[in-house]
């Protein structure tokens, strides 16, 4: 029964991992290039193209808030029952996931250029809050559903 468990934790954690280096890919792949002046080999952006550092955020967020949202409500239960020191973990290791797929973002679709003057500048996370969506999401929804389920152990085997 303990060794079910935790193996099923580990489900999880490798369910958010693949999930997030997919999550990377799409970001990657329909986040907005942002044109740019280049300025002594530093971009100069546009004033009306904001809006597209905008949509790579919003992008990001948005893959995240959902990476949460389905890796919390698959896992919910097993996570709840893992206890406070297994969520403080998952909650240290989905921040270093987001930061990896915004770093890696950056990494993988930098600065290129179009001509001596203009270039197409990478993709990068530019609202640095975003890194939490995914750790709260998660804790929030373990917390919420799991306090539904209180701490009784015969319901705990009677669900499983």
């Amino acid at each position: 029964m303990k060794l079910q468990s935790i193996s099923k934790r580990m489900q999880g954690i490798v369910v958010l991992t693949v999930g997030s280096f997919v999550a990377l890919l799409l970001w990657i792949w329909q986040a907005p290039y942002v044109e740019c002046f280049v300025n002594e080999g530093s971009c100069v952006y546009y004033v009306e193209r904001n809006s597209d550092f905008f949509a790579a955020d919003f992008l990001y967020a948005l893959l995240m808030f959902g990476l949460g949202v389905l890796c919390a409500l698959l896992f919910q239960r097993t996570w709840w029952q893992a206890g406070l020191l297994f969520q403080l973990g998952l909650a240290a290791y989905s921040v270093l996931l987001s930061i990896f797929v915004a770093l890696a973002g950056q990494l993988v679709r930098p600065l290129t250029m179009i001509n001596e003057l203009r270039a197409d500048a990478g993709i990068e996370l530019r609202t640095l809050g975003a890194i939490f969506i995914l750790p709260a999401i998660i804790q929030v929804i373990i917390t919420v559903s799991g306090t539904a389920y209180g701490s009784d152990p015969k319901q705990d085997k009677s669900v499983e």
